[in-house]
Order: C-alpha cells, then structure tokens, then sequence
C-alpha cells in the first residue's frame, strides 16, 4: 500500500517525510503512513496540504 502511494507521489518527497516521521514521531509512524494514503484517495491537493504541514 505505502509502496503504490511512493509511485504515485515522487519527487522524494515521501522520503523526506519517512526520514522526519521516524525522527518526530517513531511510535505513530505506520498510522502517520496509512492516514497520508487514504487522504490521497480524497484529492491530490489534500495530499499536498499533509506533506507540507508536516
């Protein structure tokens, strides 16, 4: 599931965003993940919000 939303929203952002989960957050880190991909099922511009905030 994370994997398919890697291909759908490169650029490397999603890694930036793994590496500043892991450090911020280490234990909410797999629900952080599985609330970025069912907001992308929403609107890419939902998507864009979440990444950027973080």
């Amino acid at each position: 599931m994370w994997i398919h939303f890697r291909k759908i929203a490169n650029f490397g952002a999603i890694s930036k965003i793994e590496k500043y989960i892991k450090i911020k957050n280490p234990k909410p880190y797999l629900i952080s993940k599985f609330i970025i991909f069912t907001d992308y099922k929403k609107t890419n511009m939902k998507i864009l919000q979440i990444l950027y905030h973080l």
